[in-house]
């Protein structure tokens, strides 16, 4: 019995020793893991475009090109390739902040095209991890007269359709071209609001809109 006890005082120390020098992370609850996911994970904003441009700000350019081999670049960060290499259990829970930790964004003129085509080399749960969109509004997407917004071109119309096809989505940034001289900065808002709201309840979609303005 002695000999018992004492082998149990062994395994018990030995067990703290290792909780001290491991934190027994897969322990905590799954919110909390994501949590710390998404802290770990530095955000960027993916800019989908099939043209080379000249941006003002650092992002990253996912460009496809003809050779299916190279259709698509995307940051891997140290971060995440740390995170997919522990485990097994981490490496699933991780495996889609490659896209959910990431702001995607496009022109207009590119969602129909660079943008459908990067999103058919995606499965339907990588396409659902993606939940922040940025859309480019320049002058020629919108029907204006005198400054007062009166529409949407059918192109716009068929490009928040596409994005509406999005199932995760969540939050939608509409960026103004600064090209864009209102008549009525409020008034002007709150209509490209309620049109861009309006075509995705269409396709079932209700993400939280906000509009921004270039520069």
């Amino acid at each position: 019995m002695r000999i018992l006890l004492s082998l149990c005082h062994i395994l018990i120390s030995a067990s703290s020793l290792r909780n001290e020098q491991h934190f027994p992370f897969l322990q905590l609850p799954a919110e909390l893991r994501n949590a710390i996911y998404d802290y770990a994970l530095p955000c960027h904003q993916v800019r989908i475009s099939d043209t080379s441009t000249i941006i003002s700000r650092p992002v990253v350019l996912v460009r496809l090109a003809d050779d299916a081999n190279a259709l698509w670049e995307f940051p891997r960060s140290r971060q995440l390739v740390t995170l997919t290499d522990i485990c097994r259990q981490i490496r699933d829970e991780a495996k889609l902040l490659t896209l959910s930790a990431h702001e995607f964004s496009c022109y207009t003129t590119a969602v129909s095209g660079a943008f459908r085509q990067f999103r058919g080399t995606l499965g339907s749960d990588q396409q659902n991890a993606i939940t922040h969109f940025r859309w480019l509004a320049v002058p020629a997407d919108l029907k204006l007269s005198d400054g007062v917004i009166v529409g949407l071109f059918g192109g716009t119309i068929a490009a928040l359709r596409e994005l509406g096809s999005l199932r995760g989505l969540r939050h939608l940034v509409v960026e103004v071209s600064c090209r864009i001289r209102p008549r009525n900065l409020e008034g002007f808002e709150s209509t490209l609001l309620q049109m861009v709201k309006n075509e995705l309840q269409r396709v079932g979609r209700r993400p939280n809109v906000t509009i921004e303005w270039q520069g």
